[in-house]
């Protein structure tokens, strides 16, 4: 029975190689050069990350900085509001007010009522309103105002008779300054 099965031999003969048959040493052989092009662009773009990561970290703490000066400028610019509040005050304070307030008071007789005191630190100026019971007694009060030591060149800015009422009475504005000098001309000088 054994002998019944025939029997193969095989033969090794060695034969040309064709075109086809060294595809697969060219596949690999490219696929070796493309994994060590990848790895050196790999580590090139590694490098390229890492510089970009120290850029962001040096914009982040520049952008950090200015913050801070802009925090910085803001408390500064808030100390300069209310430095500017206080010579303000200041200049408000040093206004001759204890004189010009006598004065008004002694150019004031049972013949002139005043009616309104508006005081313009800026210029040193004092706008008065008031009412007086003829033209005679208006020009007395501009005088006594003229005389008193407190104010300087008042002056009858605007006037009007009365028509309506019956004892016809004048209304007026007087505007008048005050000297300056003292703190509010040092306040003044380094604005």
């Amino acid at each position: 029975m054994i002998n019944s099965i025939p029997r193969l031999r095989l033969e090794f003969a060695l034969t040309r190689r064709r075109y086809w048959d060294y595809c697969g040493a060219v596949v690999m052989i490219v696929m070796f050069a493309s994994i060590g092009m990848l790895s050196l662009r790999a580590k090139d773009l590694s490098k390229e990350v890492g510089l970009r990561r120290e850029r962001l970290v040096t914009i982040n703490a520049a952008i950090l900085s200015a913050e801070r000066n802009a925090a910085k400028v803001k408390e500064v610019e808030q100390k300069s509001a209310v430095w500017i509040e206080a010579r303000k005050i200041a200049r408000q304070l040093d206004a001759p007010w204890v004189q010009i307030l006598g004065d008004l008071a002694n150019a004031t007789d049972g013949d002139v009522a005043v009616l309104g005191f508006h005081a313009e630190i800026r210029g040193n100026e004092v706008r008065i309103s008031a009412e007086a019971r003829n033209h005679a007694s208006m020009f007395r009060f501009l005088q006594n105002l003229k005389d008193g030591t407190a104010l300087t060149r008042p002056y009858i800015a605007t006037y009007q008779d009365q028509i309506k009422d019956p004892q016809r009475p004048v209304r007026f504005k007087i505007f008048a300054s005050w000297p300056g000098g003292g703190a509010s001309e040092r306040h003044s000088s380094k604005d």
